[in-house]
C-alpha cells in the first residue's frame, strides 16, 4: 500500500489532500484501502522521498510477489510473468482486451499502448491486494486517477458473466490447490473436461468468452500438450474454428520446473490443416493436424519433420502395447523417510530401491533399507506387486531406464513398476532401455516424468519366437556379466534399426536427441 501511495504521488496522479477530500476514482480507492489499516500516517509517508517509476514498470507487483513465500505461490499457482515473454503481443486500439487472471496487471502494462481507451480494458482476479495494485498500475500507465478500466474480483473457474472480448491475454495459475469440496463442485460444473486443473478450466471458459473474430493468448505448462488429464480441453481447442500457434519457451518462469508454452488461438480465420510452432531456438515449423488423434489428442510440439518420419516408422510396425493387460503400481511412500529409511541393513530390514538406484538392466548396490510394515506406510501398492517378477523404472527422468527385478525387491516412490502378463518382460527391458524408445518418449511426451499413460502408449512389436529368443539371450548375457551393457545394447539397437527400417542417419538423430550411451556404463 505504501509503495502504491508513493508511486501515485510521485507521478502526479493523486493531488494534495486526497486522503481527506478524494477527487477521483483512484483516490477514493486509496482512502478505502487506508481505512483497512491501523497505521495510516506511517503508511502514507513511508516512501515519501522515493522516486518510483510509473508507465509499464510493475515495480509494486514485483515487490508484492517477492514478499510472498514460495509455498504460497506454489499453492496458488501464481508466478510473475517475465516481461520479455510479452514483447510480441500488441493489442490494437479500439479493441477490448481482458486478463482474467490479472494479478498486479503486469501483463496488461506490456501489451497495451498508452493511447488505448481505458474503458476497453478489463481485468479480474481473486486476490484483493493484487487487484488494488492492478488499479494503481493502470492509473499510473494511463496517467490519470479517473482512468476507467473495468477491474473486479471474479473467479475464472466460475466467471458468471456473458461478455465477450476481442482479445484475451493471461497467465493462469498452474497447479492451484483446490479443497476436496471445491474439486467436487468443479467436477459437477465441468463434467465434459474431466479435470479440476485450473488452467484447463480457464482456457475452456476463455474460449467461450472470445468474440467471433477474437484472439487469445495463454501461457501454459508444456504438459498441457501431452498429459492425458488435459485431453478434453485439447479436443475442444482443436475442434474450434480458428488457427493455433504455439511458441515453446523452455524454462521461462523462475522457480517453476515445468517448461512453458505460449498458445495463440486466432478465431478470425479458418481452421487450418496444420499447427504453427516456434521452437525454443526461434525456428518455425508446423505439425499437420492429422498427427493429432483421439482419444488423447496429444499435440507433439517438439516433433519436427525428421522426428516425425522416425516415429511413423516405429508405430507402423504391427504392435501391441501395455494398454493391453499391463499392470502398474507405484513405489512406496513412507510418509516419513527420516524415520522409516535406514542407511545400513539391520535384522528385520531389507533393501529398498530409489529411482536413482535404477540403471539399465541392473540396480545399483542398495543404500537404503526398511523394516517393511505395509500398514504403517502412507501409500503402498499391494505387497504382492512388489514381491513378484516385475519391471522397475525411474519415475523422474527424461527418458526410460528400467530393470527386470527377479528378487521381489521393494521400491521407494521415485521408482515405480509394471508387470506384463503376456509380452516377455526380457524383451520389454531390452526395448525400453534402447535410445530408440527414449527418443519416442522425449518426442511424444516431452516430460521429466515417466507416466503410466506414456508407457501404455509405447509400441511393443509383434515378434516371432526366434526374435524374442534373441532379446532373451542378450538380456541374460547382460545381467550375468557375459556381455557388456554397451555391446549388448548395440546388438539390440541394430535389431531395432532393421525392424523399424531406421537408417544410419536417422539413428544418428536418435542418439543426438537422447544422449543416452553413457548410462550403460554408469
Amino acid at each position: 500500500m505504501a509503495l502504491s501511495i508513493a508511486a501515485l504521488r510521485h507521478n502526479g496522479v493523486t493531488g494534495r489532500g486526497w486522503e481527506t477530500n478524494p477527487q477521483n476514482r483512484i483516490e477514493q480507492m486509496l482512502c478505502a484501502w487506508l481505512a483497512e489499516s491501523g497505521e495510516k500516517e506511517t503508511i502514507k509517508n513511508l516512501f515519501r522521498d522515493y522516486a518510483l517509476p510509473g508507465g509499464d514498470a510493475d515495480v509494486i507487483g514485483a515487490f508484492y510477489q517477492s514478499v510472498q513465500s514460495a509455498a504460497k505461490k506454489a499453492t496458488l499457482g501464481a508466478y510473475y510473468t517475465p516481461p520479455e515473454l510479452l514483447r510480441k503481443i500488441a493489442i490494437p486500439r479500439g479493441k477490448t482486451v481482458y486478463d482474467p487472471c490479472c494479478g498486479s496487471g503486469g501483463v496488461l502494462l506490456k501489451i497495451l499502448d498508452k493511447t488505448h481507451d481505458p474503458a476497453l480494458v478489463f481485468a479480474s482476479d481473486i486476490d484483493d491486494a493484487a487487484l488494488k495494485i492492478c488499479a494503481v498500475n493502470l492509473s499510473l500507465f494511463f496517467g490519470g486517477g479517473n482512468a476507467a478500466p473495468d477491474i473486479g474480483k471474479r473467479d475464472i473457474v466460475f466467471p458468471g458473466q456473458g461478455r465477450r472480448y476481442d482479445y484475451i491475454v493471461t497467465n493462469p495459475p498452474w497447479g492451484y490447490k483446490f479443497s476436496r469440496e471445491r474439486k467436487k463442485e468443479i467436477a459437477r460444473r465441468y463434467p465434459e473436461l474431466e479435470t479440476t486443473e485450473i488452467f484447463s478450466i480457464a482456457l475452456s471458459n476463455c474460449l467461450d468468452m472470445l468474440e467471433e473474430n477474437g484472439t487469445l493468448y495463454f501461457f501454459l505448462p508444456h504438459a498441457f500438450l501431452n498429459v492425458a488429464a488435459h485431453k478434453n480441453i485439447r479436443r475442444k481447442l482443436l475442434h474450434a474454428n480458428g488457427s493455433i500457434d504455439l511458441r515453446l519457451l523452455g524454462s521461462a518462469f523462475r522457480g517453476v520446473m515445468s517448461e512453458t508454452i505460449l498458445l495463440r488461438f486466432d478465431a478470425s480465420g479458418p481452421r487450418l490443416d496444420a499447427i504453427s510452432i516456434t521452437g525454443k531456438n526461434g525456428s518455425p515449423y508446423s505439425i499437420p493436424r492429422d498427427r493429432i488423434a483421439a482419444p488423447s489428442f496429444i499435440i507433439p510440439a517438439t516433433i519436427q519433420n525428421t522426428d516425425a518420419v522416425i516415429l511413423e516408422k516405429i508405430y507402423a510396425v504391427p504392435h501391441t502395447s501395455l494398454a493391453e493387460g499391463g499392470i502398474f503400481a507405484l513405489g512406496i511412500v513412507t510418509g516419513n523417510n527420516r524415520q522409516c529409511i535406514q542407511t545400513e541393513k539391520t535384522a528385520g530390514s531389507e533393501a529398498i530401491y530409489r529411482g536413482k538406484d535404477i540403471f539399465p538392466y541392473r540396480f545399483a548396490p542398495p543404500e537404503c533399507f526398511i523394516a517393511f510394515e505395509p500398514e504403517k506406510m502412507q501409500q503402498a501398492a499391494r505387497t504382492a506387486f512388489y514381491r513378484q517378477r516385475k519391471i522397475a523404472y525411474r519415475f523422474i527422468y527424461r527418458g526410460l531406464v528400467c530393470v527386470l527385478d527377479e528378487q521381489g525387491s521393494l521400491l521407494l516412490n521415485s521408482a515405480n513398476l509394471f508387470i506384463s502378463p503376456g509380452y516377455p518382460m526380457e524383451t520389454i527391458v531390452c526395448l525400453f532401455n534402447s535410445p530408440v524408445y527414449t527418443f519416442v518418449c522425449q518426442k511424444k511426451f516431452h516430460s521429466r516424468k515417466v507416466l503410466q499413460s506414456h508407457l501404455r502408449d509405447l509400441p511393443l512389436p509383434l515378434l516371432s519366437a526366434e526374435r524374442h529368443g534373441f532379446f532373451h539371450a542378450i538380456h541374460s548375457g547382460i545381467v550375468t556379466g557375459k556381455i557388456s551393457p554397451r555391446a549388448g545394447q548395440a546388438e539390440i539397437d541394430a535389431m531395432l534399426a532393421g525392424l523399424f527400417t531406421i537408417t544410419d542417419d536417422e539413428y544418428t538423430v536418435i542418439l543426438g536427441e537422447t544422449n543416452r550411451i553413457p548410462d550403460y556404463e554408469t
